[in-house]
């Protein structure tokens, strides 16, 4: 393609005089060239119908780029469209084949052997592809068609995930924070609850344009420090986000920004009892409905019982059920 094929318009455009007509269709007065070869002939015509029909899809052959932004339009699995690419790529292959065994070796070769032969190459191609099919019996009857090995989708493995209180005499403090866009608008949020369930405060913190990152070392700085000063000596930290359990593992450095409060708050937390630990987003649910509120609102709010909009995860979790995640 893109003019370095040896078509006979080619061979004229490099003063090579010949005596052009169409191998395949053979029609005295079309002289061949890539556009007629590959799009218009009669020949190719009955190939790209033949993919189209086997594929289930309308194929525009006007041009290359037809062709192939069809293809890229196609709403399947990822395995069947792989497919759908080796047959259009093998197409072009076939005509090219095919023209050239008429040309060269005088020897036709009929519209059903040209579909054997590019349902050969095609399924060569598709065997080579690690995607996987949709689990539907139209994508299972097309790979079987072009024998294909199908590739089934794992099915998800299920966790459960749930929300425990700490324990007795301990305060535990769950914390989340998000950004619409990153950077975007950012907000914190952060529930304390004692080892009988029980809703000491929630807080809901608006952070203007932030990341998410910064949003979520903020809640819990925020939530740390309110408990010191609130005098408690049993302290545990519950969030989703990995990079703040690695920070008080010393794995993971904090944003300048924060640092100065960040050093501030350990030294305090060594003179308490303090733990952290990490809970699946799932199981954060209070937090992360409080962090998505500030958000979109302006302003620092603290509730010291259950906020209207949070009843259902908070039976949800006084009740043990858990959530669920896929994987």
């Amino acid at each position: 393609m893109h003019g370095r094929l040896a078509t006979d318009d080619s061979l004229r455009q490099a003063a090579i005089i010949v005596t052009s007509c169409c191998s395949l269709c053979n029609v005295l007065s079309t002289m061949e060239s890539t556009n007629h070869l590959f799009f218009e002939c009669q020949y190719a015509v009955s190939l790209w119908n033949w993919i189209g029909y086997m594929f289930n899809i309308r194929m525009n052959h006007d041009n290359m780029d037809d062709i192939l932004s069809t293809a890229s339009r196609m709403f399947v699995c990822a395995q069947v469209k792989y497919l759908c690419w080796a047959a259009i790529i093998s197409g072009f292959w076939t005509i090219w084949w095919n023209r050239n065994k008429v040309r060269f070796e005088d020897e036709w070769v009929s519209i059903p052997q040209a579909i054997k032969f590019l349902t050969q190459l095609t399924s060569e191609s598709g065997n080579l592809s690690n995607n996987n099919m949709s689990n539907s019996v139209v994508d299972l009857s097309t790979l079987r068609y072009f024998g294909v090995k199908a590739r089934p989708r794992k099915a998800p493995r299920i966790d459960n995930v749930c929300w425990y209180p700490p324990l007795n005499g301990w305060i535990q403090i769950n914390s989340d924070g998000c950004s619409l866009g990153n950077l975007g608008m950012a907000g914190s949020g952060g529930i304390l609850c004692d080892s009988h369930s029980r809703l000491v405060g929630c807080l809901s913190i608006s952070l203007d344009i932030k990341t998410s990152i910064f949003a979520e070392f903020h809640v819990a700085l925020c939530a740390l420090e309110i408990t010191l000063d609130q005098g408690w000596d049993k302290i545990w930290l519950e969030c989703d986000s990995l990079l703040v359990v690695m920070a008080f593992e010393g794995k993971f450095n904090v944003l300048w920004k924060l640092q100065n409060r960040w050093s501030n708050c350990v030294v305090r937390l060594l003179k308490v009892n303090f733990r952290f630990s990490h809970i699946f987003h799932e199981g954060n649910q209070y937090a992360d409905i409080l962090s998505k509120r500030c958000a979109a609102q302006q302003g620092f709010f603290w509730w010291a019982t259950t906020p209207d909009f949070l009843p259902v995860a908070v039976g949800r979790d006084l009740l043990g059920l858990p959530y669920f995640r896929f994987k």
